[in-house]
């Protein structure tokens, strides 16, 4: 019997099973990730291979209030809704090649298009702003977008990137590498512009944060907190 995903009713305190009210003839195993504001969700299904589980060929967005479906093909694997809730990053099979995945962008509206080939592990999205970043298995590696514009932008670097931080006001970020080092990219769509370091290599760097203002980064090396003021800001 499929597991029931209760969904409720705070006004008459009710609910119904979203499962067997969709009536999508999923198989047993699903789950769902609801997106901020909690107006949609996406619901993803697995079934068993010979050895492992699978993604199910849909995976679906779903609208609460109406229960309306728009269906994702391909074996969809969920990345990361944005947090405005208007954006879904997710990984499908790649239409010429079903043995890898691509990545996809989809808005809320039901409307998707490709972002990247292959397919990425994960997204970083900016609080306030439809930006995103893409990282990847072989973690040097970052391509950011614009969700809106479909503008995006790619970096190499020579070892991992270990944390990535948007800027809250703008389309900065500052980035974390694995020699110790904070490096910081003012606007990432710039072509102009490339990475600058803003610290030396140190030992132990992490848990970036960036003031409000976006005027200051806090990180913690050694044991010890570090303020670093971001010039022109």
């Amino acid at each position: 019997m499929p597991i029931p995903i209760p969904l409720f009713d705070p006004i008459t305190r009710s609910y119904v099973d979203l499962i067997s009210e969709l009536n999508l003839g999923t198989p047993p195993n699903c789950d769902f990730y609801l997106a901020p504001g909690a107006e949609q969700l996406w619901l993803q299904c697995s079934e068993r291979g010979e050895s492992q589980w699978l993604p199910y060929e849909e995976a679906y967005l779903v609208t609460l209030d109406s229960l309306e479906v728009v269906a994702v093909t391909g074996q969809p694997e969920f990345l990361g809704w944005s947090l405005d809730g208007r954006y879904i990053v997710y990984n499908r099979n790649a239409e010429s090649d079903e043995s890898r995945k691509v990545s996809w962008l989809l808005t809320s509206d039901g409307e998707s298009h490709q972002l990247a080939d292959p397919a990425a592990a994960g997204v970083i999205w900016h609080p306030s702003a439809p930006l995103g970043g893409l990282r990847y298995e072989e973690g040097n590696r970052l391509q950011f977008f614009n969700a809106a514009s479909g503008q995006t932008r790619e970096f190499f670097f020579e070892g991992p990137i270990l944390e990535t931080v948007w800027d809250p006001e703008e389309a900065g970020v500052i980035l974390l590498t694995a020699e110790g080092r904070l490096w910081r990219l003012e606007d990432v769509f710039d072509a102009s512009r490339a990475p600058e370091a803003i610290t030396p290599a140190m030992s132990g760097l992490h848990s970036l944060r960036w003031s409000p203002d976006g005027g200051k980064v806090a990180f913690v090396g050694e044991n010890v907190l570090f303020v670093a003021t971001i010039a022109g800001k």
